[in-house]
């Protein structure tokens, strides 16, 4: 609920100046929801609809809205997490592949600044599209995502993600 209160708090000050910038951090799991993150996925999904939804009430303004999303980002983000699940709960064994996070360090990954230069250019050119996808994985799903049913999408996580041994 934070990025809501934020944006109602802010809002006035930008309607009363007709001009104002949200730029919102969502997530690839906006489209592509992975199991073992269902409360990340509802907190970017819900934060995603808010910005789509937000941009259209603000445009008239002088506000632009814009939202990032972006698939992995090379951080240290996952080593730093505390593991608060039980290694005897029933999903101990399915748990395994998701707790590796050594992709989190590929070199072919967007970092911090490539992310922060995203945000610079859209602070300079406000006109780019709402959506900014970030990241080689995030731009490829969402061309599959085009042409696949969310059947095979599902299986595709099923077999790469899921199963993997």
């Amino acid at each position: 609920w934070g990025p809501v209160w934020l944006t109602k708090e802010i809002l006035p000050h930008f309607r009363n100046r007709a001009s104002g910038h949200f730029l919102f951090m969502g997530s690839i799991v906006f489209e592509l929801q992975f199991p073992f993150k269902a409360q990340y996925c509802a907190s970017k999904s819900a934060l995603s609809a808010f910005a789509l939804s937000l941009r259209h009430e603000v445009e008239p303004y002088g506000i632009y809205t814009h939202l990032l999303e972006p698939g992995w980002v090379r951080t240290n983000f996952h080593n730093a997490l505390t593991e608060i699940s039980n290694p005897e709960t029933p999903y101990g064994p399915r748990l395994a592949p998701f707790k590796d996070f050594s992709a989190d360090q590929d070199s072919k990954l967007p970092d911090g600044d490539d992310v922060a230069q995203i945000l610079l250019d859209l602070v300079i050119d406000p006109s780019k599209p709402v959506r900014q996808d970030v990241g080689p994985d995030c731009k490829k799903f969402k061309f599959a995502k085009r042409f696949l049913r969310n059947h095979w999408i599902d299986k595709i996580i099923k077999k790469k993600i899921i199963d993997k041994k």
